[in-house]
């Protein structure tokens, strides 16, 4: 009965179900969380982790903006047009470039993850660096907002799990004008 049901075009007084079946079949949210405190990036697909990993994110002159975001585009390969360095598997979430991307840098995963929680004079320019591998995981898990109607949020969050005023801005052109 209730598959009968909820086939059923007819709407009965009271019945709290969403009123367009294009709802009843969305795809579940997608949502990257940055926790900047522990260097982690947590993705999920409605309430499912999908991937979890660690991140290298802003030092102290460049730090990660906190809030609320959209990733804006990807893109694969990348360079950063401020910095001249690759950025490949890069997804853009502030209109001033900040993106989580791989770390292409010369020194090793392991060393520069020791120095970043060792100090915060280790860091990107406000990017969110990742592995090569969780960063191509995670390009090909977002979806082209170019593409498709729906769209994967960014939250990063500081100390406390604290979310400030971030913007959910789309760059301008694509250009990505910070990046690093």
């Amino acid at each position: 009965m209730n598959d009968l049901f909820s086939r059923s075009p007819v709407r009965l007084a009271g019945d709290q179900r969403p009123k367009s079946d294009a709802t009843v079949h969305a795809a579940p949210l997608k949502r990257i969380e940055v926790d900047l405190p522990s260097q982690t990036v947590t993705a999920y697909e409605g309430n499912q982790v999908f991937l979890q990993c660690d991140c290298v994110s802003g030092d102290s002159d460049h730090p990660t903006p906190k809030g609320k975001f959209t990733i804006s585009h990807k893109q694969n390969p990348c360079v950063s047009l401020t910095y001249h360095v690759s950025m490949d598997y890069a997804m853009f979430f502030t209109p001033d470039g900040v993106a989580l991307h791989q770390y292409c840098g010369p020194v090793p995963w392991e060393l520069l993850k020791a120095g970043k929680s060792a100090t915060d004079w280790v860091g990107s320019h406000g990017c969110v660096r990742l592995q090569e591998s969780d960063a191509k995981s995670l390009f090909n898990w977002v979806p082209d907002p170019q593409k498709t109607p729906f769209h994967t949020t960014v939250i990063v969050r500081g100390m406390e799990g604290e979310v400030t005023s971030g913007k959910n801005l789309i760059s301008q052109g694509g250009k990505h004008l910070l990046g690093h």
